[in-house]
């Protein structure tokens, strides 16, 4: 049988100076290669979670197992030059040009207090290119739009060359065309082998991109599986605590607010 990239097996987590556990019971494998959407409302646990699957949470109780192996039989280095995260927000300190700031992505590939080499530079540079960013690379963060920022983070993750990528709330801030653009690049990595792990509380945009769905409400799992199987109205409705439909239009899900 073959091995999952990821497998939680009863996860627990609370916050310190909380009786209430923020995460209970977490039970799921991520396999390599696919994308998995962890959709619940705000407050669900999803966040949390994601910093459990990058080792900076540690369980009170549970194992998280990356390739059979617990997180911690792994060096940070290790994990860093394998887990990367986009996060939801970040305050940026400095005014960095774009590929300055996509280049901070090489920081686990480089020895302490080392200064990037000329390799580094053309991961960034390439890493611009593939998300056809090669026009931003000399502008500042701060004069950048909400998705031009978006797309600079997935950027920098992308250049710290990482097999899994995490990205939280993706596409929450974005219009339209920028949301379409982001889910289309999630896709597009993960048909290149790169396994792609992202929260949302918008569940069409699992139905557009999603190989496998975690359906989450009060910091435990409801369902995992596969989206065809997983994906419907009464699922979908436990999980918002409101009643939803599921539609299909031009082969898509689309979900109904049923008023």
């Amino acid at each position: 049988m073959t091995v999952a990239l990821l497998s939680l097996h009863q996860v627990a987590f609370s916050y310190p100076k909380s009786d209430a556990d923020a995460l209970e019971d977490i039970t799921f494998d991520i396999r390599a290669g696919t994308v998995t959407a962890i959709i619940g409302p705000n407050g669900a646990g999803k966040s949390t979670l994601l910093h459990i699957i990058l080792g900076r949470h540690i369980p009170k109780r549970g194992r998280v197992l990356l390739r059979g192996a617990p997180l911690d039989a792994y060096s940070r280095r290790t994990l860093s030059r394998t887990l990367g995260l986009v996060p939801q927000r970040e305050h940026v300190p400095f005014d960095y040009r774009i590929i300055e700031y996509v280049l901070l992505g090489r920081t686990p590939h480089l020895g302490f207090l080392a200064t990037p080499r000329a390799e580094d530079l053309e991961q960034a540079r390439a890493a611009l290119h593939s998300l056809g960013l090669d026009a931003l690379a000399d502008r500042t963060v701060t004069s950048l739009s909400g998705g031009e920022h978006q797309l600079a983070l997935i950027a920098r993750t992308l250049a710290q060359a990482p097999q899994i990528i995490l990205l939280d709330e993706p596409t929450s801030h974005l219009d339209l065309a920028n949301k379409k653009r982001v889910l289309r690049i999630m896709r597009s990595l993960a048909d290149q082998g790169m396994t792609v792990i992202y929260t949302t509380h918008d569940p069409e945009s699992a139905a557009a991109i999603a190989d496998r769905v975690v359906l989450m409400r009060d910091g435990r799992v409801l369902r995992h599986g596969p989206l065809q199987e997983i994906f419907n109205a009464a699922n979908l409705s436990q999980t918002y605590g409101t009643e939803l439909e599921v539609a299909q239009v031009g082969g898509t899900n689309v979900i109904l607010l049923n008023l």
